[in-house]
Parts: C-alpha cells; sequence; structure tokens
C-alpha cells in the first residue's frame, strides 16, 4: 500500500471512529489539524475530554484484530488518554487506556478478539484473550476515569 493509501485510510478510520462516538456514545468530537500532534480527536464524553489516538487495525488471525504502534515514544498517558483501533469490517472499534499499554516493550501493540467467549476451547483462553468485552468505549472511559486500569498490559 502506498503511503497516500496509508494517509488516506488512516483519515477514514478517524472518521469512522468520530461517526461511532457521536452517533453511538452521543460524544461531542473534534479532529486535530495536521498530523503533529500525538493524538488525532478530541472527544468531550459527558464534560471529560479525552484525547485519542486511532489506529487502523488490520485481522491478524482469528477473529483478532491489531496492530504495531510506531514511534512508542511519542504516546504517554499525559498527551494521548485513549488508543481507538479500527478495522476495516464493520466491527465496532475498540478502546484501549494508554496506560493499559506497554509502551516499554520492544514493539508495543494493541489487539482485541472478537471471537465469543463461549466458542474460546478453554477457560485458560478465555482469561488470557484480550477481548472486546473488556475494551469497548464504556468500559476504556470507566477504567480511565476511576483509574483503575487492567494491570495486564498488552
Amino acid at each position: 500500500m502506498s503511503e497516500n493509501n496509508r494517509q488516506i485510510r488512516g483519515e477514514v478510520s478517524e472518521l469512522e471512529v468520530a461517526t461511532y462516538l457521536i452517533e453511538e456514545h452521543r460524544c461531542r468530537v473534534s479532529q486535530t489539524f495536521g498530523h503533529s500532534h500525538p493524538y488525532d480527536l478530541v472527544v468531550d464524553a459527558d464534560g471529560d475530554l479525552l484525547k485519542i489516538q486511532v489506529k487502523t487495525v488490520s485481522p491478524l488471525q482469528g477473529n483478532q484484530v491489531g496492530r504495531v504502534l510506531n514511534n512508542p515514544d511519542r504516546y504517554t498517558p499525559e498527551n494521548v488518554d485513549l488508543f481507538a483501533g479500527q478495522s476495516k469490517s464493520d466491527q465496532e472499534p475498540f478502546f484501549v487506556p494508554c496506560q493499559e499499554v506497554d509502551l516499554e516493550a520492544g514493539n508495543p501493540s494493541i489487539h482485541v478478539t472478537y471471537t465469543p467467549l463461549e466458542n474460546m476451547p478453554t477457560k485458560r483462553t478465555r482469561e488470557d484473550a484480550f477481548h472486546i468485552s473488556d475494551y469497548r468505549f464504556e468500559d476504556a472511559l470507566k477504567r480511565w476515569r476511576e483509574g483503575d486500569f487492567i494491570e495486564r498490559k498488552m
């Protein structure tokens, strides 16, 4: 994919996440101009202003989607509140508080699975999964507001 196509796909992902937040959660959304900010959207969620970095995610294996974060040193909990992952499919986006991403890892990534928990073969698989049920907007927002983050980092 050419650089121009990647940039266009990224802009489409930003618009899809903004549309989702407006339509499904009645948020007010502002978009940044240019590419010098560590975040793409500023979201007013019931008076809380969130800085959200949107990433276009790709299929991994099974019903998993994700991507490696390029330039992870530009992201900190001070300048990004949530990461949003948007796939090219009709799946809802997922949201991860910055504090739940291991930005110190060699290749930090964000990823979730959409496989229904009841379809996972073992209890261990269900416990180890970064499942969409923990990464919907309302759940990530609640953890961000309360400072009660999932200890196991992506």
